[in-house]
């Protein structure tokens, strides 16, 4: 691998945590994490099958792309909308599968890019992004998120005191 990719690394991450109680919630946090997202914007998505991940890109893929619906892109790999828009879903491969992708160009000033299973290929995360761990939380799912650069913090700030999320 060229060492002039950029690699994700654990600068100071910032964290908080929101219970989310079903998936109107979960959607909803996605709506928050799209207004919120500018241009140049990566949100990384991990968590169990079933944890929500698919219907937190949902809200924020509705807010980034105007889309109803949108689906997870398991078997494409990538879903791309205008606007310089991209969904990833890594799922299906092996990390060392998922290394062989060529996603690099998709992440850029101008993008907005969300990725589930980023984590089967973390090397090929760019070092500024606003992670989300989904987990069960009784009936409803717990939401941890982390960032790392200026602007993934500011808005991981502006979600915490919009969630009411303990940091």
């Amino acid at each position: 691998m060229s060492s002039g990719r950029p690699r994700r690394t654990e600068p100071e991450l910032r964290r908080c945590t929101a219970h989310l109680a079903d998936a109107e919630a979960t959607r909803a946090l996605g709506e928050a994490i799209g207004r919120l997202g500018g241009p140049g914007t990566t949100v990384l998505l991990a968590g169990p099958i079933g944890a929500g991940k698919t219907t937190l890109a949902q809200g924020v893929l509705a807010v980034w792309a105007g889309v109803a619906r949108a689906k997870s892109p398991t078997f494409t790999l990538v879903a791309s909308y205008p606007g310089d828009v991209h969904h990833v879903d890594l799922y299906r491969l092996t990390e060392g599968e998922a290394e062989d992708v060529d996603i690099m160009d998709l992440f850029g000033p101008s993008s907005r890019v969300i990725v589930e299973w980023w984590e089967r290929a973390p090397r090929l995360m760019p070092p500024e992004a606003l992670s989300v761990r989904l987990e069960g939380d009784g009936a409803g799912r717990l939401a941890i998120l982390e960032a790392s650069g200026a602007a993934c913090e500011a808005m991981l700030e502006a979600l915490c005191r919009e969630g009411g999320g303990a940091r």
